[in-house]
């Protein structure tokens, strides 16, 4: 919101009038009325401060300031109230004359020196644009933005978008971001056009930060449309930067449920939906920190990408009551043998099947269509890394027929294959288990997937090979297509023909419906969370959203925003008249259970304790191939003891 100065002449006029006011007032002994105009005129101080300063009020007070500012206000006009009730508006004796002046010069110090504390934040406000500024770890660069600055930059973005056509047009997303900053009405409007010239299809239609940074334009041209901000945590410059093409990934699924919630159902309950990007890759806990103390703006966050980023950034998360979505995490959280602690925070929700699911699906494919008794795992310490290989190595040797994993955990075996140590040589893994291993399970965390020592032992493997989810990207199917080898993968979603309707909202949103498993989780995290706060709005009393859009505090979303979710009669799309809110999942709900988790066919009872996932019929969960150059959907048969059932995952 733009600052216009008053006219000095109207000012100077009323604040004569209210000085005459008060003199006329004490004079007369009408103390009453002293009071009442005194209260009167500090009401309006945060109102004028919100009305001019924006996020003054918010930014600069104590957490409980209304509550102390209505007690001040009460404690004035109650006396108000008793001076005329008692008929006390003549002269006072010296000691209530006291009393008196020390009730108000104490109200009126209050505030002042409340002003004098944070009167920098003041200046900051009128003279800066309120964008919002969080500098790498590495201090070389920026690493969030609203729409003001570039976080996938052009060098970056080659790889990811693969099109000509992005790169020489990048100059239109530069420009965009230049007016999104300027934070005025008319450059919103020109950011706005200039994004939209960028993402049109002959241009590039396939960048999802563009496509973010437009909506939240779009939301922002008007002053009359209320919004509300959440943020996504995306891992952009992990490992220099060979986290873009999961970032964006990531994004392509916020950008789709962002459009569909502002466009199709016009809102979160009338409020426009605002998305903040920032850049984890550097350090995932810093950057949980910087979105935490901006709890006033940001209600609630996506992220983060790894088991290991949410595993560390939900301590901080829960310490200071903000809600995130994983769309990527999927590490078992119960795991005491590898000392992950994922359940340790109420306020951290995951929309990807956990391991366990996974899991149990390439085991049954192993069982039923190979002959295949003994395996080896290439891992690492990752906190995702070891909840799977624990969990495979359980489900596997529960198969029995001498099923067994080479490589156990606690034995001296298991350093042959692991990645994170120090003297871990591609080779010597591959001679080891070699001997023994008639298969490879690839288990790496998302970093090493890309790693030259995992795609060297992709491409010198004689044996056949299986992956977890981190196998799912692009430098697997390079490596894999040179040497002509295959890989199967299980992951937790993936498109089908014909298409799950997400693919065709891709498909006509960014001109392409090839879209992947981080694609859909984001996006039905963000749904989620949409869906979330609006449940969370209708709870809401008048009252409280009375004092939202005249402080912009939000403190009861935020608060029921994670009652909502934990609640176990919570759903996301189990209407089946709610196109807007509608999973990419087959079975189309979205559910947690008592964890956190996702709830799906497989959820164990456990984690169903307390109503949860009551009557879940999301089938989560699909093996793919990677051959060929591409991942396809694997399409095989299961032979059951009775009956014969046939699985088409696409």
């Amino acid at each position: 919101m733009s600052f216009e100065p008053p006219d000095p002449l109207k000012l100077f006029e009323s604040i004569r009038k209210i000085i005459d006011a008060i003199v006329s007032f004490v004079r007369a002994n009408q103390w009453s009325n002293l009071l009442i105009l005194i209260g009167t005129l500090l009401a309006l101080i945060p109102i004028i401060a919100r009305v001019l300063f924006e996020q003054l009020i918010i930014t600069s007070l104590f957490e409980d300031y209304l509550g102390f500012f209505l007690v001040i206000e009460l404690l004035i006009f109650i006396t108000a109230i008793a001076l005329k009730l008692f008929n006390l508006d003549r002269p006072l004796s010296p000691r209530l004359r006291r009393i008196l002046l020390l009730l108000m010069s104490g109200t009126v110090l209050i505030y002042l020196i409340a002003g004098l504390i944070f009167q920098h934040l003041i200046a900051g406000l009128i003279f800066q644009p309120s964008t919002t500024q969080f500098k790498c770890p590495d201090g070389n660069e920026y690493c969030f933005s609203w729409g003001e600055r570039v976080l996938i930059t052009q060098d970056s973005l080659e790889e990811a978008t693969r099109k000509e056509s992005c790169r020489n047009n990048f100059n239109l997303k530069e420009n965009g971001t230049q007016s999104y900053g300027k934070n005025s009405q008319e450059d919103f409007e020109k950011a706005e056009a200039q994004f939209r010239q960028y993402t049109d299809e002959q241009k590039c239609s396939n960048d999802p930060e563009a496509h973010i940074y437009l909506n939240n334009a779009k939301a922002q041209m008007s002053e009359k449309t209320p919004i509300i901000r959440i943020a996504v945590s995306v891992p952009i410059s992990r490992s220099n930067y060979k986290g873009v093409s999961e970032a964006q990934e990531t994004l392509r699924g916020i950008a789709l449920a962002q459009y569909k919630v502002n466009d199709e159902n016009n809102g979160i309950d009338g409020r426009k939906l605002i998305v903040g990007i920032a850049d984890d890759g550097f350090n995932p806990q810093e950057t949980a920190k910087f979105l935490v103390e901006r709890q006033n703006q940001i209600l609630g966050v996506i992220g983060h990408s790894t088991s290991t980023a949410t595993k560390d950034a939900g301590k901080i998360y829960n310490e200071k009551g903000v809600v995130a979505i994983s769309p990527s995490s999927t590490a078992v959280g119960d795991l005491q043998s590898s000392g992950n602690d994922l359940t340790a925070s109420d306020y951290v929700f995951r929309t990807a099947s956990n391991d366990s699911i996974a899991v149990k699906q390439l085991v049954k494919y192993i069982s039923n269509h190979t002959k295949i008794k003994k395996i080896a795992i290439v891992h690492d310490d990752d906190t995702y890394s070891n909840s799977y290989k624990n969990v495979f190595e359980d489900e596997f040797k529960s198969q029995g027929n001498g099923s067994k994993v080479i490589n156990e955990s606690n034995k001296e075996s298991d350093k042959y294959c692991d990645l994170s140590d120090n003297n871990f040589d591609d080779g010597y893994c591959l001679e080891k288990v070699g001997q023994q291993a008639e298969a490879l399970l690839l288990a790496p965390s998302s970093p090493r997937a890309e790693s030259r020592p995992v795609l060297s032992i992709l491409k010198k493997a004689t044996v056949p090979l299986f992956g977890a989810d981190s196998m799912y990207n692009l430098e697997v199917v390079k490596a894999l297509d040179d040497a002509n080898k295959s890989i199967i993968v299980a992951v937790p979603w993936h498109r089908r023909d014909p298409w799950f309707p997400l693919q065709k909202t891709a498909n006509d949103y960014f001109r392409q419906h090839t879209i992947n498993w981080n694609t859909a989780m984001a996006y039905d995290a963000t749904l989620t969370l949409a869906k979330g706060l609006q449940e969370a709005s209708e709870i809401c009393s008048v009252w409280d959203k009375k004092l939202t859009n005249l402080f912009d505090t939000d403190s009861c979303l935020r608060s029921e925003l994670k009652n909502v979710l934990s609640n176990p009669k919570f759903s996301v799309g189990e209407s089946v008249d709610d196109n807007v809110y509608e999973s990419a999942v087959e079975g189309g709900v979205i559910q947690f259970d008592k964890f956190g988790d996702r709830c799906a066919e497989e959820t164990e009872k456990k984690a169903r304790e307390g109503g949860y996932c009551k009557d879940s019929r999301n089938k989560i969960g699909s093996l793919v191939e990677a051959k060929n150059g591409n991942f396809s959907a694997l399409i095989y048969q299961i032979k059951n003891s009775k009956k014969r059932m046939d699985f088409k995952l696409n």
